[in-house]
């Protein structure tokens, strides 16, 4: 099972308020407790299986812009490393993905409006561009096969390089 879902609004404490921040994380972390509380008991009925959980960096790279979502997404972690901690013993393991900014259509009208402000943000990124859908996809793929039957509790972050390049103090 892959958990992606979730538009998780960003800004700071101030500006996301209480109904903002309860439905997108209604959608995303609860949304993905739920199906793990769902499917689980199925995987564990059929022999065993696979849960991939679909973070983000926002916990890694961290912004007062972005932190309802730098919450939920180290709630998602969490929640992955901890529940694939002891999976094992249901023949089930769980992982979590954290991608970098991707290409999607939601980067994409982010993006149209940074141009429009003079702010071109693919110079920033790693290689000067976003991830592609098939890279994530393709770790995806890769955790959820029995290539990486050994991988549960953890958490494998895509992202070009960029948590990592993040300026220190």
């Amino acid at each position: 099972m892959v958990n992606n879902a979730g538009a998780v609004p960003s800004g700071s404490l101030f500006d996301v308020d209480e109904a903002r921040w309860r439905s997108g994380w209604d959608l995303k972390v609860f949304g993905y407790i739920n199906m793990c509380r769902t499917f689980y008991p199925l995987m564990v009925g059929r022999g065993g299986g696979t849960i991939v959980n679909i973070a983000g960096i926002g916990a890694i790279v961290k912004s007062p812009a972005a932190i309802c979502i730098a919450a939920g997404t180290a709630a998602i972690i969490v929640m992955s490393q901890t529940l694939g901690s002891g999976s094992h013993r249901d023949n089930i393991r769980e992982v979590a993905v954290n991608p970098g900014p991707v290409a999607t259509e939601r980067l994409k009208a982010a993006a149209s409006v940074q141009d429009t402000q003079k702010f071109n943000a693919a110079a920033l990124l790693p290689w000067a561009r976003p991830a592609s859908v098939e890279e994530i996809g393709a770790t995806v793929a890769f955790l959820a096969s029995p290539m990486s039957s050994y991988t549960s509790g953890s958490v494998v972050t895509v992202d070009g390089g960029l948590s990592a390049s993040a300026p220190g103090l």
